[in-house]
């Protein structure tokens, strides 16, 4: 008899999210006037602000973009839609996937749970010559990454943006273990 336990797979590791979409462009232009009109300019080299008058270090837009959602609902009230984060600026698309948000997978760890208790836990690794091919490279891992959507454009009196985030995080995938594994 085939057992009717819940096996859950707990991926964890760094994830990525990408957010796609659109704000207006007098939105931009009063993120820009703000961003300018607050620049700390004791750390900008002044050859850079003569060359560059609006040069804004980029952890300022950083910061205003991810953290400030005060000070950004402000902004948008006059020009724009109402703001309550980042990721609510994703009209064109949403990703969201293990990796470093640079092409590979980077590290991560593995842990197998039945009926909530834990029974292995591992780190995929690349396997040194001695162990010869009692295991597979992890770069014989099937990996499928889905083709990123067509990023329509920017509808008129609007600008493109994006924004993103990649912090440590945990993937969960349950099944039941006579579909899970091959017991064998």
């Amino acid at each position: 008899m085939k057992s009717k336990k819940t096996i859950d797979i707990h991926v964890n590791g760094y994830v990525c999210e990408i957010v796609c979409g659109q704000i207006p462009v007098l939105a931009r232009e009063a993120v820009a006037r703000h961003l300018i009109k607050n620049r700390d300019d004791a750390h900008i080299p002044e050859w850079m602000k003569k060359r560059y008058p609006s040069y804004v270090n980029p952890d300022a837009v950083k910061d205003l973009w991810y953290q400030q959602n005060d000070v950004m609902a402000n902004i948008m009230k006059s020009c724009g839609p109402p703001w309550t984060g980042y990721r609510d600026v994703n009209g064109f698309c949403m990703m969201r996937g293990f990796g470093t948000g640079k092409g590979d997978m980077g590290l991560f760890d593995i842990e197998v749970f039945e009926e909530g208790t834990r029974v292995t836990g591992f780190v995929p690794f690349e396997p040194t010559v001695d162990i010869g091919k009692r295991l597979g490279s992890i770069g014989h891992i099937r990996q499928a990454r889905d083709r990123a959507p067509d990023v329509p454009r920017a509808a008129a009196g609007h600008v493109a943006v994006s924004g993103g985030s990649w912090a440590k995080g945990t993937m969960l995938f349950s099944a039941f273990s006579h579909t899970a594994f091959d017991e064998d």
